[in-house]
Formats: C-alpha cells, sequence, structure tokens
C-alpha cells in the first residue's frame, strides 16, 4: 500500500515536472526571439515598430518560476525516493525482530539466546539494516549442518 502511493507521488511529481518544463523551455525560446529582435534595433538593422520591452523580465521571470519549480520537484523525488528506502529498511528491520530503543539509545536486536546486540543509531536506519543483515546472515551459516562427503567407492573388477 505504501508503495503504492509512493509510485503515484512519484508520477504526480514526474507530470508536474515535465509541465513546468516545458513551459520553461517555451519561455525561453520566445525570450531569446524577444532579444534578437531588440538586438537588431540596437544595432539599426530594424526599426523600432513597438518593441515590448515589458516582454524581457516577464519573460525572464517566468522562466525562473519554472526552472525553481523543476528543481524544487526534483529535490521532492529525491527525498521521497530516499524515505521510501528508509521506509523498507526499517520494514525489514521489524520484521526481523530489531526494535528502535529510548534507553539505550539506538536500534536493537535480540538474539533467539536472548542477547541484545547494538546495531546502529537512531538517526542511522541504512546502516542498522545492514549491521542486522550481516548478523543473520552469520547465524544462518552457523547453523547450517555441515554434511560430511561421502567417501568414493572403490572400483571393484568383476573378476573378484
Amino acid at each position: 500500500m505504501k508503495s503504492r502511493i509512493h509510485e503515484h507521488l512519484a508520477r504526480s511529481i514526474e507530470s508536474k515536472n515535465a509541465e513546468a518544463t516545458a513551459l520553461a523551455l517555451a519561455e525561453i525560446r520566445d525570450l531569446k526571439k524577444d532579444l534578437e529582435e531588440i538586438e537588431k534595433v540596437l544595432a539599426g538593422k530594424k526599426k523600432s515598430n513597438g518593441v515590448a520591452l515589458m516582454d524581457v523580465p516577464c519573460g525572464a521571470f517566468e522562466v525562473y518560476k519554472n526552472v525553481a519549480l523543476v528543481f524544487q520537484n526534483l529535490e521532492m523525488l529525491e527525498c521521497l525516493q530516499q524515505g521510501r528506502e528508509e521506509t523498507k529498511i526499517v520494514d525489514y528491520l521489524e520484521r526481523r525482530g530489531a526494535r528502535l530503543l529510548k534507553k539505550p539509545e539506538g536500534w536493537h536486536w535480540f538474539s533467539p539466546q536472548g542477547e541484545m546486540v547494538f546495531l546502529a543509531n537512531p538517526e542511522e536506519i541504512s546502516k542498522a539494516g545492514q549491521k542486522l543483515k550481516s548478523l543473520l546472515s552469520r547465524k544462518s551459516k552457523e547453523t547450517k549442518p555441515v554434511r560430511p562427503k561421502p567417501a568414493p567407492e572403490k572400483m571393484t573388477s568383476p573378476e573378484e
């Protein structure tokens, strides 16, 4: 459920980002045309037939507004992705029995033998997840029984 919400939010932000990018690019093209026209008038190649000088600062502001929105959306997407990864790690930690304790502060895991293992500080979620994975992988390797290899059978000749 959480991942669907994250995906929907990400798609919504990406579509708004695409709209803002398209608007900014269109405004840049219009601004470029206005500046070229002003350049021709100033160079004396064209007569001043009501050049709209106010279009230049207004166009520049529109570009600024849309580009700022694009950068803000990119930052939101990054934060959303980071939050999604942290949520996955917290779910993993909780499924494996790790707890976030207040005293002693931090992520802790209690082994089946009742031993409390410190994983990481509260803000270091990814570090806690990595440490728990390494602990569990070590435990599973230790608990796997080592099977002795069967001894190779001696080849007997049919004459015997």
